[in-house]
Formats: structure tokens, C-alpha cells, sequence
């Protein structure tokens, strides 16, 4: 198997803190979501990490500073982790499949890279994670339209526009809330296969901020 660790560096890269995520689920009252796991291989497959920076602890205390959001993809599920006590504190499911990657926002929403939970296609979602009410959702009418099987990335930018790569069309873009394209890349680098164009993937695209570089 893969077991899922967790491991806390210094900033000269040695490991301080491991912990096994499991326990941390074991010891929870979200410990029934470890049925779906599997007997062998990838057992959580986690793919985003998110430290909160305890800017939102008065909204809850899920939001504490040193807390941490993963996306455990095996279990299409997205969960706080308290790492003091090594326990689970909040766990969700049921709105998204496979997802990729997740983040908690300034307004204390969450928004997440669903990558087949649109019909077989894919869709973002920000939510309330405390009363689980949809805010957003981006989702085309042809689930075709907007699809990743795999990866994808997502960033909320600073003028409300959500930053998205569709990682196996090669395909980045950036869309406004009322769900306008306003920017588009798609990979230029293509092959041919048996008649049929292949694009290669981006893996995930990010806006870096206007100071980068400056010095």
C-alpha cells in the first residue's frame, strides 16, 4: 500500500512532525469514510494542502491557525485536520467526484476543481463549508465543453475572476463570476495518433503577482 503521511519541515527541508493521516480520520467521527478505502495501492491519493493562517478562526474554529484542508481524492473527500490533536475536525462529500484541488478563500467559502462530478465532466464549485449552500458554480451545459479526467487547477484571483486549468485538453482560462470567458491558452504543442489530435497537457497554470520579478 500507500499510506498517507503527512510531514511537518524545517526550513532546512528535515522532517519535524509525521503523521499518519489515517488515524487522524480513525479517531474522528468521520471515521465510517474510511469504508470506501481500498484494500491496496494509493489508499488516499491527497492531492491539495492548504495551512490556514487563522485569519478566519473568528468565523470558526475549523479555520484555527495551523489547521489544514486536504483533498483526499480516493474518498471524493475534503477534510480539516487539526495537527496537535492528529484528528479529523470536518469532513465533506457527496457534491463532487474525483476532485483535484480545494482552498479555503478570504470570505471563509471553499472552492473546489470537480473533475466528473458535471455529468462525466468537469466543474468548480465555492461553497459555504459550514452550511454546505452552493455560492458558485461554474459548470457548461455540455459536460465537453469542460473536462478533465485528471489533475486540474484552480486559483482564485484578486479581481474575483477564477483562474482554471483543464490539464488533459491543455487548456487554461480565466472566467468571471457571471461565467465569461475572458482569457483563453490552449497548449500550442500538439502530435498526431491514428488520425487523431493530441494536445499535450498543462498541468496546472497560476497568475503570479505583479511584483514578481520587480527585483
Amino acid at each position: 500500500v500507500m499510506e498517507p503521511i503527512l510531514s511537518v519541515l524545517d526550513p532546512g527541508g528535515n522532517e519535524v512532525l509525521r503523521i499518519p493521516l489515517i488515524p487522524c480520520f480513525e479517531k474522528s467521527a468521520y471515521a465510517p469514510l474510511l469504508t470506501r478505502m481500498a484494500k491496496s495501492g494509493d489508499l488516499f491519493h491527497e492531492n491539495t494542502i492548504q495551512v490556514f493562517d487563522g485569519s478566519l478562526a473568528e468565523r470558526s474554529p475549523l479555520f484555527a491557525a495551523g489547521n489544514i484542508l486536504i483533498s483526499v481524492w480516493t474518498l471524493d473527500v475534503l477534510a480539516i485536520v487539526n495537527l496537535d490533536e492528529q484528528r479529523v475536525l470536518w469532513a465533506m462529500t457527496g457534491m463532487w467526484r474525483r476532485q483535484q484541488e480545494s482552498a479555503l478563500l478570504p470570505s471563509g467559502n471553499m472552492i473546489v476543481f470537480d473533475n466528473r462530478g458535471n455529468r462525466g465532466g468537469s466543474r468548480v464549485i465555492e461553497f459555504d463549508p459550514l452550511s454546505q449552500q452552493v455560492a458558485w458554480t461554474f459548470a457548461p451545459d455540455q459536460p465537453s465543453d469542460f473536462h478533465s479526467e485528471w489533475c486540474g487547477g484552480l486559483q482564485r484571483l484578486a479581481n474575483g475572476n477564477s483562474l482554471i486549468t483543464e490539464t488533459n485538453a491543455g487548456r487554461a482560462f480565466e472566467v468571471t463570476p457571471a461565467g465569461e470567458i475572458v482569457w483563453e491558452l490552449i497548449n500550442p504543442h500538439h502530435t498526431q495518433s491514428h488520425g487523431t489530435t493530441l494536445i499535450a497537457s498543462l498541468w496546472k497554470v497560476s497568475r503570479l503577482p505583479e511584483s514578481f520579478g520587480a527585483n
